[in-house]
């Protein structure tokens, strides 16, 4: 089966009520990789700090999460290619298995583990589509 069919073609991602409290998304780094090492434990484009030595194994099972925050959803008044869209931004924080869940999400400014993203959700289709800017860490964690 293909990604793609896996992927929830729901209601609008507009109508979780994201803006006052984040929602975590459970993620397995590891899911279905056929690559290196190095590129299966990295968790898509987020650079996790150091790992602690009990959590360097069996990283293909632990769980990571990502937290979302201040979604924000606006109605373009008009269409992409003469289909309807919304306008939408949201923060993206990515919480490691040894990190408390509710201290991660009050993580402020961009870093190695947080981005900033912005797109359009395209209702006929139930796809999101959106561009990040991920921090260059400088090595200091600004949390």
């Amino acid at each position: 089966m293909e990604m793609e069919h896996r992927l929830n073609r729901g209601a609008s991602p507009c109508d979780i009520d994201y803006q006052s409290t984040p929602n975590m998304m459970e993620v397995i780094p590891n899911w279905d990789c056929k690559g290196t090492d190095e590129f299966c434990s990295r968790l898509g484009p987020f650079v996790s700090s150091s790992r602690p030595a009990t959590a360097t194994e069996d990283m293909a099972f632990t769980r990571s999460a990502i937290a979302v925050s201040g979604l924000q959803c606006k109605s373009m008044g008009g269409s992409i290619d003469g289909t309807a869209a919304v306008r939408v931004a949201a923060v993206f924080c990515y919480v490691p298995p040894w990190e408390h869940q509710s201290m991660a999400v009050k993580r402020t400014g961009l870093s190695s583990m947080t981005l900033s993203a912005e797109g359009v959700w395209i209702p006929s289709t139930g796809r999101t589509h959106m561009v990040a800017c991920l921090s260059v860490d400088d090595g200091v964690d600004d949390s």
